[in-house]
């Protein structure tokens, strides 16, 4: 996948069919969404990954490693990773690149009644280089997490996003 023109399209097309086949082997409904399946903050978290996911995390790694080459050839070839017209990879580093600086200069924010240095977290600024790609896949990993759980807000009436209800009275039966 890393290495191959395959469009983002075609690829969450591959996850929907797969999604399918999971739901089927489980034994969930088949309004069981993907919020459910993929979801990392979920009450009922399964060990499975985004293929949708993967993908961006793999093309995010192949640019990351396109840049940072030790070749100057190569960082100055500019070699363009192509991901189809929904989605760039080039774009989706710049963009976490930004928000991690922008973390570095606001920096850590007390949530509820944490105090000062509680919570340790590694800077953009201090980062080594292997650290700072690791924290760009990780801001394309959270990226994805956020845009599954707003698809599960936006289900937040209907309930086919967790058919845990359901579940619960088919085990009581």
């Amino acid at each position: 996948m890393m290495l191959y023109e395959v469009p983002s399209s075609t690829i969450e097309l591959l996850e929907r069919i797969t999604s399918r086949h999971l739901r089927k082997w489980l034994g969930v409904p088949p309004s069981f969404s993907s919020v459910g399946l993929y979801g990392k903050s979920d009450q009922l978290q399964l060990p499975l990954s985004s293929l949708v996911e993967e993908f961006k995390t793999a093309k995010t790694r192949l640019v990351l490693t396109l840049k940072d080459s030790p070749d100057e050839q190569i960082q100055e070839a500019g070699i363009v990773t192509r991901t189809g017209r929904k989605w760039s990879a080039t774009e989706t580093v710049s963009q976490a690149e930004s928000a991690l600086r922008h973390k570095d200069i606001v920096g850590m924010t007390a949530v509820g009644r944490q105090g000062i240095g509680t919570t340790k977290t590694l800077l953009w600024s201090q980062a080594a280089q292997n650290e700072r790609r690791t924290m760009i896949q990780q801001g394309v990993r959270r990226t994805e997490e956020n845009r599954r759980q707003a698809r599960a807000v936006e289900m937040g009436g209907t309930r086919s996003m967790d058919h845990m209800g359901y579940h619960r009275q088919k085990a009581d039966l």
